[in-house]
């Protein structure tokens, strides 16, 4: 019988004994990247793609200009890591300096408390970012040693969202720079191009709508599906 196996971090270093393993051993048909990065050791055989999200959750984009939401970013704060180059990196301390330009952030992760308080589900989520210009992401793996393509990437597509991807992301692999979203390197940049685009709506808009119209030709589910299907 046919198996595959997902793995969200595949270019993550620290997976790749494993992966190893698993073919080693013949344990699934095929192996597929979700992270959009072609760097670990099977891209050549098994397949790299994007994270599969629905369409149908998002509604029909609405007109930047009336977007409540100029800077907003949708996805839980993070936290610090200390690479082996005793480097430190990591989501909350770029996010962090980020809220000095506006950012809003709206944490993706809320479950139930111990008094029963409502868990907020995904769709509003998708209602944040359906009210967003302009979101930030931040690309590290989980070991943050390096990049990866988010899933974040796909939803701010499917959203219409200007995207503002960190500098040397493998999002330039599937996606152009400049075009399909903009790059940043420090929290300065992205406050440089939130400044210049705040009372341009029309055009944070352009590349937001460029976006979505390159995820929905070729990174929708049933084209990540019928790649599957065809290697199995």
């Amino acid at each position: 019988r046919p198996t595959v196996l997902f793995c969200s971090d595949a270019a993550d270093e620290p997976w790749w004994y494993l992966l190893k393993e698993y073919e080693e051993a013949g344990s699934f048909t095929v192996q597929v990247a979700l992270d959009g990065n072609r760097n670990w050791p099977y891209h050549d055989k098994h397949l790299t793609l994007l994270t599969p999200l629905d369409p149908s959750r998002f509604p029909p984009p609405k007109p930047h200009k009336e977007r409540e939401i100029i800077f907003g970013f949708a996805g839980n704060p993070g936290g610090i890591a200390q690479l082996a180059s005793k480097q430190v990196v990591g989501r909350k301390l770029m996010l962090t300096p980020m809220l000095k330009y506006g950012l809003i952030v709206r944490p993706r992760d809320q479950i139930q408390g111990e008094l029963g308080e409502a868990v907020k589900s995904y769709q509003e989520c998708v209602q944040f970012m359906s009210n967003v210009r302009i979101m930030p992401n931040f690309s590290y793996t989980g070991s943050c040693e390096t990049l990866h393509v988010k899933g974040r990437v796909v939803e701010c597509g499917y959203a219409g969202v200007c995207l503002l991807e960190m500098k040397g992301s493998p999002a330039k692999d599937w996606f152009t720079p400049g075009e399909d979203y903009l790059e940043w390197d420090t929290p300065q940049e992205v406050g440089d191009i939130v400044q210049r685009l705040t009372d341009h709506p029309l055009e944070s808009e352009k590349i937001g709508l460029r976006l979505r119209d390159k995820v929905l030709k070729e990174h929708t589910p049933d084209k990540f599906w019928k790649k599957i299907l065809d290697r199995l």
